[in-house]
């Protein structure tokens, strides 16, 4: 056995619960069937998920700001070790997608223009 064998797994299981809401993009921009800003990341079935990227980079950068020597270890480097961690995609239970209105921000001063508001 070398020093990369895996020699076990530690399955963490837990509930997730949002504060405020959270947009998770897929990076597409507007088509003609839809004029949102953003696309919003869907399953198969149409329901909106967490890519389990999305979370393992999180904690990686969460990581690295409070214990950066163990980051190597569990995330892996580009030239030795690959990551010895796996983050499964995350359902959302009750997940709902809304669309708000828009408002035109004035560059300069970054506050709202009057009658910038639109749908």
């Amino acid at each position: 056995m070398n020093k990369s064998s895996i020699i076990g797994k530690i399955l963490i299981k837990g509930k997730l619960i949002l504060k405020s809401p959270l947009l998770i993009g897929d990076g597409a921009g507007e088509t003609a069937d839809n004029f949102r800003d953003v696309h919003v990341v869907k399953n198969r079935d149409g329901k909106p998920f967490i890519p389990g990227t999305s979370l393992c980079g999180v904690l990686r950068d969460w990581m690295t700001q409070t214990d950066s020597e163990i980051v190597t270890e569990i995330f892996g480097d580009s030239d030795k070790m690959q990551s010895s961690i796996q983050l499964d995609d995350i359902e959302l239970v009750d997940g709902e997608i809304i669309s708000r209105d828009g408002l035109k921000i004035a560059g300069l001063t970054g506050t709202g223009v009057d009658g910038g508001k639109f749908d």
